[in-house]
């Protein structure tokens, strides 16, 4: 199976429960992951490359339940399905105007230990963040979870 390459942009295809993970540039296969495997599997794959994300909360946007403001862009990387059920989700960071959409490279993982709603950290190529910097960026809502911030890709296994 062929590395995943620092200009790949990836995307997700849904077959009967697995992810087949590939490469759009070069029409390569990376590899697949079942549904329900090792919490944040597929999120981990995407670390270090290019990423094409959807904004439904654009920076400046308030919460439709819980009414706090989103000060970055917030959405979801489009047919890929997180642990949760959901679309994954991916936090923008380093861009300070309100988007609809954003294609950047994946820097971190923010894995939350106690429930199943991984989020991508994704950055305009060429910028960077401590841990420390992606933390205090996403408080507003990941102080109400323990987690962990990934930054070692992963090698998806047929």
């Amino acid at each position: 199976m062929p590395q995943t390459q620092s200009s790949a942009i990836l995307d997700a295809e849904q077959t009967n429960q697995r992810f087949l993970i590939y490469d759009h540039i070069t029409g390569n296969t990376l590899g697949h992951t079942f549904v329900g495997a090792e919490r944040g599997m597929e999120a981990r794959a995407f670390l270090g490359n290019t990423v094409s994300v959807k904004i439904d909360r654009p920076l400046g946007s308030s919460h439709p339940e819980w009414g706090f403001i989103y000060p970055v862009n917030y959405g979801y990387v489009p047919g890929v399905e997180a642990p949760d059920g959901d679309d994954l989700d991916a936090y923008v960071l380093g861009v300070f105007e309100p988007l609809e959409a954003f294609m950047g490279r994946c820097i971190a993982v923010i894995h939350r230990l106690d429930e199943d709603d991984d989020k991508l950290v994704v950055v305009p190529e060429g910028t960077a963040y401590t841990d420390e910097q992606i933390r205090a960026l996403t408080e507003f809502q990941e102080r109400f979870f323990r987690s962990v911030i990934e930054r070692r890709p992963v090698t998806l296994q047929a």
